[in-house]
């Protein structure tokens, strides 16, 4: 059975490590930088209450997660953000509505902070516009990255 649930990252980060791995690798391809998550600064974010994070279990094994920073919006004293980090769910399981239900369970939990923008994001190469807009988020803008 697949469930859904809020965890803290502290109590996931070490089982998903190897996925972090192969994640960074999948995701970030082009500019070369060794992984070496900084744990310290997700588990200073958990404690400050400014990380959110659900994962998706079958029976009990890690096949999915999603991880949000939380913030006040810089443009508007009146709203919070949350601004998803990372997005990882078991190949076999991409297809289907797990991804959705994830995603789901993600907003409730986050509309029950009060947060009242969700901002996602993908990779060119790994292009989730058709889950995104399923789900009634909005294409608003590029982003660019160079390795300095």
């Amino acid at each position: 059975m697949i469930t859904y649930q809020e965890e803290s990252f502290s109590a996931f980060f070490e089982e998903a490590e190897p996925i972090f791995f192969k994640y960074y690798k999948d995701l970030v391809p082009e500019h070369g930088l060794k992984f070496d998550p900084n744990y310290d600064q997700y588990l200073a974010a958990q404690r400050s209450g400014h990380l959110t994070c659900l994962t998706c279990r079958l029976d009990g094994e890690l096949i999915g997660f999603v991880v949000f920073f939380v913030m006040p919006y810089l443009y508007s004293k009146q709203a919070t953000i949350a601004i998803e980090d990372l997005y990882y769910l078991a190949e076999p399981y991409r297809k289907g509505m797990v991804g959705v239900r994830l995603l789901k369970e993600a907003e409730k939990v986050l509309k029950s902070r009060e947060v009242g923008i969700i901002n996602v994001v993908c990779k060119a190469h790994q292009d989730k516009t058709v889950l995104y807009e399923r789900l009634g988020y909005r294409y608003t803008e590029k982003h660019f990255s160079k390795l300095v």
